[in-house]
């Protein structure tokens, strides 16, 4: 899990190379920070986004940097299965809440559960249209763990 205060203190001693954009998994930016260290810009910008970061509260924080299914379902990097598992349970959570509470659309839901369930080892609905069988799920209610 990317920590915010970590992002900032990059953003600020390492902006130059763009250490925080790297951090925050944005490879793209940080090449390029990296290209253009000589001018100063990078160092400029760097300072910017440091002060955008601390201006995030630590929902919105969480919501931009730590929810991989729904950011172009990147799989949770962790070697341990347990951890994992967990970590796309409380995510399966929160994205319930997010559909009940009008955050998020129905179509969205589905298929940010779809991906998610894809990655713990359910069976898409795509497999099943091949004779696989369906694994089911009940929706996530506040305070289950998988």
């Amino acid at each position: 899990m990317r920590n915010k205060l970590v992002a900032a203190a990059l953003a600020i001693a390492g902006s130059t190379f763009g250490l925080h954009q790297f951090y925050l998994g944005r490879k793209g930016k940080g090449i390029l920070y990296a290209c253009f260290f000589w001018s100063g810009i990078p160092t400029v910008v760097g300072l910017i986004d440091a002060a955008m970061l601390m201006g995030l509260s630590d929902d919105e924080f969480e919501r931009k940097y730590n929810t991989p299914a729904l950011r172009a379902g990147l799989q949770v990097q962790d070697d341990n299965p347990y951890g994992r598992a967990q970590q796309q349970a409380d995510f399966l959570l929160r994205l319930h809440e997010m559909r009940k509470n009008g955050i998020i659309t129905e179509e969205q839901y589905e298929v940010a559960r779809q991906n998610t369930l894809g990655m713990m080892g359910g069976v898409s609905k795509e497999d099943n249209a091949e004779g696989m069988q369906e694994t089911s799920y009940p929706p996530p209610t506040q305070g289950t763990r998988y």
